[in-house]
C-alpha cells in the first residue's frame, strides 16, 4: 500500500478551511486542476454517500464518493476513474483534515492511500510517476485551498497531464 501525505498552514479559523471542503459539489470553484464538478444524480450534498463527478478536460474525470464525515473538519472519500486512462492503482482513498492551530490559523493536511496494480511495473511507476505526481498535485491543492479560505480567490487553471484541458494563454 501507498500512502502519501502533504500540510500546509492556513491564516484562517479551521471552520472557514473546512467550508472549502464541505462545499462538496463547489469544488471546481477553487480547485485549480478541476474544470468542473457537479453531483452524481441523486446524491445528497455531502455526508456519508455523497458523491460527485470531478471533471478536469474532455479525456478525464472521476468519482468521488465520500465513505467518512466529521462536521468538526474532517472526510474521506474513495475515487474511481470513470473517463481517460487510470494510474495502475486501485482501492484509492483520499483523505482532508483541518486542525485548528488558533482562532485564525490552521493546519490542512490531504492523505492519500491506495494499491498498486500489474505487479512489479505497477510498482515502479507508483515510484518513478504515480508518487511524484500525486504529490505536485497535492501541494497546488493545498496552495489553492489555503488561497480560496484566507481570500476567497480561486488561482491559476493548471492543466492536468492527459486531461485534454485547454488553457488560454
Amino acid at each position: 500500500m501507498t500512502f502519501i501525505e502533504r500540510s500546509i498552514q492556513v491564516d484562517a479559523p479551521a471552520a472557514a478551511v473546512w467550508g472549502v471542503f464541505a462545499d462538496f459539489a463547489g469544488v471546481a470553484q477553487w480547485h485549480p486542476y478541476m474544470e468542473g464538478a457537479h453531483l452524481d444524480e441523486g446524491s445528497a450534498e455531502h455526508g456519508i454517500g455523497a458523491a460527485r463527478i470531478c471533471e478536469f478536460g474532455p479525456k478525464m474525470a472521476i468519482r468521488e464518493t465520500v465513505r467518512t464525515w466529521d462536521d468538526d473538519g474532517a472526510m474521506t472519500i474513495s475515487i474511481d476513474f470513470i473517463r481517460g486512462m487510470a494510474p495502475p492503482i486501485r482501492d484509492i482513498v483520499a483523505g482532508v483534515c483541518v486542525t485548528a492551530t488558533g482562532p485564525t490559523s490552521s493546519t490542512l493536511t490531504l492523505t492519500m492511500r491506495y494499491e498498486t496494480k500489474l505487479w512489479v511495473l505497477g510498482m515502479l511507476a507508483d515510484h518513478f510517476m504515480v508518487v511524484p505526481q500525486y504529490r505536485a498535485v497535492f501541494g497546488h491543492m493545498l496552495a489553492a485551498a489555503k488561497a480560496y479560505a484566507e481570500t476567497g480567490a480561486a488561482i491559476e487553471p493548471i492543466a492536468m497531464p492527459g486531461s485534454g484541458r485547454q488553457l488560454a494563454n
